[in-house]
This record gives C-alpha cells, sequence and structure tokens, in this order.
C-alpha cells in the first residue's frame, strides 16, 4: 500500500474522530447534565505526534459536539482525510466496547457514502479483539500499541505487512503485521510533550459534578492528560492493557512522560485555557514516588497548585502518607481508590487481596485527613461474590464514608482475563449443555467462570452473545448494562442490588451530614438528588417478568 487513500480532492491527512459517548448513559442521566464532557486527550496527542512529523491533522470531537451517526458521517465524508482514525477510548479504558455500536453505524455509513474512505480504528476495544473487530466492522486497518506509528507509517506510505502494530485483511483474511511498538520513557519525552489543544474546543469540556462539587456551578473548562502509559499490576477484571500486550504474552508495565512535560502542559492550560478542574487519565498516578512527586513539587514552585482541582487513581496499598501533604499542596484535591470488594477471599480472586480491612479503612482516613477527597471504587458481582459479601461491601463504603463512591457491576471487559474466561465458558455451556446441568452448575474450573445452577445455557453470558444488548451492554450507567453471573447470583439480582446500594449511599444521613459540612447543604442537596436517583434496568425488568 503506498497511500491510505486517493488524494485527489483531500489536503487532510489524517482526521481523528473521538466517538460520541451520549448512548451509555440512561436518558434521566443526560438530561441532568449528569455526565462529564472529557477532552480526547490520545487524539490530541496523535494529531501532535503526526503534526510534528509534517502531516497535517484535525480532530472530529464528536462526543461534546453531540454528534448522531448520521451528523458525524457526514463531518468525515466532507473532510475527506487521507486517512480516518476512530480512537475508541472513553472516559476510561473500560468506557471502549461500550462504543462500539455508535463506531459501527458510522463505519458503515461512511464506507457506504464514500468507500475509499480508509478508516482505522485505535482504542482498548479495537486492540482487544482485532480479528473481531475487523472481520464485523467496516474499517481497514486496526491498531495495537500506542497506536503514533501506527497512523504516521500508513501516512507515509508503508507496505501493510511493516506498519508496526497494524492488523488488515488481504484477500479476504485478517493479517497480523508487525508487533506493536511501545513508546519508551526518552519517546515519550522526545516525542509528546503537548497535545493539539488548538484543535479542540477546551471551554466545552465539562468535569464530573462530584470533581467540580466545591463549586457546582463551575465544571467548565475541563483538562486531561497522561503523565504515563500502561500498568504494571494483572487485575483480572481490569483491560487496560490490552492494547499493549501482544497475544499470549504478558507485557505488563508501566512508561513515564518527563516530569517537566507535564507541568508545561498543565500551565499551558491554566493560564492559556482558564483550566481549573483536571483530571491525570493515568491508570494509577500515585504509583513511582519519584515520578508523581517530581510533578507534585514542580506544580507548587510554580505556584499551580492553589489554581487547581486535580483527581487522579491511586492504589490502597501505594499510599504514603509522607507525601499526601505534597500531594494536596500540588493541587490534588481528589484520589480514586479501587477498593473493589470487602471480602478478603473476593479481592484475593482479582488479585487485590494484599490489603485487608484495617489497611482500607486506615488509609482511607489518612487520604481524607491529609485534606484530599476520596472516591471509593466498589465492584459487585465479583466471581466469588454472594449476596452476604456483597452486603459487606456496601456495610463497608457505609462505614468508610468516602466523598463519592462509585459502584459498579463486574464485566468481563474484552482484553481482561474474566473475559476470557467468559468466552471460554459461554462455550462450553453452548458445547456440552447436558453436562453442565447434570453437575448442576460450572465450577470454576479450567479457567471457567461460575454460573448459577438454573442458569438457561441458551441465555446470553456476555453482552456481545447472540440474545444480548451488544457491545452496550459494557456500559455501567445504561438500560442495556449487562454484568456478568456468579455461581450464586443472576446478573439482573447483582445490578438490582448495585443500584439499590447506590440509593441507599445517597440517602444515608451520615453521608448528607459530611457531605453538606465539607461542600455545603446547597451543593450536597443537588448532588445527592441527582445521584441518588435509581436508572431504569432491562436486566431488573426481565427479572421482574420472569419471576426470577
Amino acid at each position: 500500500m503506498n497511500d491510505p487513500r486517493n488524494t485527489e480532492k483531500s489536503e487532510l491527512d489524517l482526521l481523528l474522530v473521538n466517538p460520541s459517548h451520549t448512548r451509555v448513559y440512561h436518558e434521566g442521566l443526560e438530561a441532568e447534565g449528569y455526565p462529564a464532557l472529557e477532552s480526547p486527550y490520545l487524539a490530541a496527542l496523535t494529531a501532535e505526534f503526526a503534526r510534528n512529523r509534517g502531516y497535517g491533522a484535525d480532530i472530529l470531537d464528536a462526543n461534546v459536539l453531540g454528534l448522531s451517526s448520521d451528523e458525524a458521517t457526514a463531518r468525515i465524508v466532507e473532510a475527506n482525510s487521507r486517512l480516518t482514525q476512530i480512537i475508541v477510548h472513553g472516559n476510561q479504558p473500560s468506557a471502549s466496547s461500550q462504543l462500539m455500536g455508535w463506531v459501527g453505524e458510522v463505519c458503515q455509513k461512511v464506507k457506504d457514502s464514500d468507500s475509499e474512505t480508509k478508516i482505522l480504528l485505535t482504542g482498548t476495544h479495537p486492540a482487544a479483539l482485532p480479528r473481531k473487530t475487523l472481520e464485523e466492522e467496516a474499517c481497514d486497518f486496526v491498531g495495537r500499541g500506542d497506536g503514533f506509528d501506527t497512523a504516521t507509517a500508513l501516512l507515509k506510505g508503508a507496505p501493510n505487512s511493516q506498519v508496526p502494530g497494524l492488523w488488515y485483511k488481504e484477500s479476504g483474511k485478517v493479517v497480523q503485521g508487525l508487533p506493536s511498538k511501545l513508546m519508551t520513557n526518552d519517546d515519550l519525552s522526545r516525542g509528546l510533550s503537548r497535545a493539539a489543544w488548538d484543535l479542540l474546543p477546551v471551554k466545552e469540556y465539562r468535569a464530573h459534578d462530584w470533581h467540580a462539587l466545591e463549586d457546582l456551578d463551575n465544571r467548565q473548562p475541563y483538562g486531561a492528560v497522561y503523565t504515563s502509559f500502561g500498568c504494571p499490576f494483572e487485575c483480572s477484571f481490569c483491560c487496560i492493557n490490552a492494547p499493549f500486550n501482544e497475544e499470549g504474552e504478558t507485557k505488563n508495565a508501566i512508561r513515564f512522560r518527563n516530569p517537566k512535560d507535564v507541568v508545561d502542559e498543565i500551565q499551558f492550560l491554566v493560564e492559556e485555557h482558564g483550566v481549573r478542574n483536571l483530571k491525570i487519565i493515568d491508570e494509577m498516578f500515585v504509583l513511582d514516588r519519584r515520578h508523581y512527586m517530581s510533578i507534585a513539587k514542580e506544580l507548587i514552585t510554580r505556584g499551580l497548585g492553589e489554581r487547581l482541582n486535580i483527581w487522579a487513581y491511586a492504589r490502597v496499598d501505594t499510599l504514603r502518607e509522607d507525601t499526601l501533604d505534597t500531594l494536596r499542596q500540588a493541587g490534588i484535591r481528589w484520589l480514586a481508590l479501587g477498593i473493589e470488594s470487602a471480602s478478603d477471599h473476593v479481592r484475593d480472586g482479582i488479585e487485590k487481596g494484599r490489603f485487608g480491612y484495617e489497611q482500607i479503612a486506615k488509609n482511607v482516613a489518612m487520604v481524607q485527613n491529609a485534606g484530599i477527597y476520596v472516591v471509593g471504587n466498589f465492584i459487585f458481582g465479583l466471581p466469588d461474590d454472594t449476596n452476604r459479601t456483597m452486603q459487606e461491601t456496601l456495610d463497608l463504603s457505609l462505614e468508610l464514608n468516602c466523598e463519592r463512591p462509585n459502584f459498579y457491576c463486574a464485566m468481563a471487559y474484552p482484553g481482561s482475563e474474566l473475559h476470557r474466561m467468559a468466552q471460554n465458558t459461554s462455550r462450553t455451556l453452548k458445547r456440552a449443555q447436558s453436562e453442565v446441568y447434570q453437575r448442576g452448575s460450572l465450577a470454576v474450573l479450567d479457567r471457567l467462570l461460575p454460573v448459577p445452577k438454573d442458569w438457561n445455557p441458551n441465555r446470553a453470558l456476555l453482552p456481545e452473545d447472540e440474545g444480548g444488548p451488544g457491545w452496550l451492554g459494557y456500559s455501567q450507567h445504561a438500560y442495556e448494562t449487562w454484568p456478568l453471573p456468579t455461581e450464586h447470583l443472576h446478573p439482573g439480582e447483582i445490578i438490582a442490588f448495585r443500584d439499590q446500594a447506590l440509593a441507599a449511599y445517597f440517602t444515608n444521613k451520615g453521608y448528607s451530614e459530611m457531605l453538606a459540612q465539607r461542600f455545603g447543604v446547597e451543593n450536597a442537596q443537588k448532588f445527592i438528588k441527582v445521584n441518588a436517583k435509581a436508572p431504569s434496568r432491562r436486566l431488573v425488568v426481565e427479572q421482574h417478568q420472569n419471576g426470577i
């Protein structure tokens, strides 16, 4: 391939598309302006990477513009770029698969309008399922790895077989090209000092409501930056490393940007765009002390800490008391902690059993005592969960009284170990129904997941299975949300418990009093009113109809 497309009409080399996220939230949340509108940082980095190599690039942010698939198609066809790259990435890596319905529609409609348009899909979902994506979607290429070199190599006209991280079709068959090329720390410093913010409507981006609880009327503008890529941990429910790990190999690693470059970029956002609310996107920012403390100290030295409201991710077992005051002075006002479950046994099953109840409670209080608010992440329906262990998790969340609870249902996200296990389980159910039912239930054996004893083998186990809602089922917030079962619980029971648990948390007197004390009565009441609403769920409706 000498050129990704005919260039007779086009002067634009690369159009980067950020998918619309509107379908992934139920209508009530959309109407309340609940969802954050996050700047598509990967698209902006890719655009700058391409421009630094002499290529023209532009960004179509269909999310902030609220574009339907028809409207986005019209914009893409009109741009007539040599290559269109759709980055399937949500507000976090696990929010990728849920976007594929919209992405698939756009790909097909673009091809129907102009078959010569060349489409490259990158992001967590396509990287996790490259073969399936090429077989099912109207795209030309799938990119794994960081994705920067993949796009520019295509633009350069390199043969498909020599493009790093490229999957493509040849004579109707899916072909894997060169292994993905991951950028080193030095590469990140040389090639990604700043994103192409000039291509984004920065003032239109909107922070989460909890992030702006100190000032709910000023959620805009909102910035988001990576300071590192990847994660060294191997949690079975996580898919973050899907773009970076080759099939059959584990390369879980983390790579860091230069702290000075990071702070330069943050200072640019503050001074040029008036950004106060900022997200550090890293899956694990509070991990490498030298890295995060270098950034924090530089933010303080430049006087930026007092001007910023930053949130970032940490683990309970990576927190260090002697760093928290510095982080707070640097403007980090929120830390999101992956607590997941109250049960040591359940956490052991997802490789988060290295810290127990006492350390969880101690470290959450330690963060709050340093003047930093806590987002507590909890998961219901992990493989070993029962009604009792889910209740223990809810009780723990109420006791910890984090400023913002995130309650999730266990999902087998494509690219995660849970997804591979669920696929094996789904195939086994279909292949050996009689044997399974004679045994009563599937055991956690040969990398299989348990299912209830009365599980119907014809029922969709994964959202993409026949009878499931499709990729939208991976959204935590939609009507179609489709979590996994456990040996003791049906998906409808799990999601019903999750929604009732969230309502119980937000209407808990101890929580509302704490929130009012820290953020004011008016902000607390407004926040609780929006977040305590129980959404309608397909699985709960079906559960009631079927008397489950």
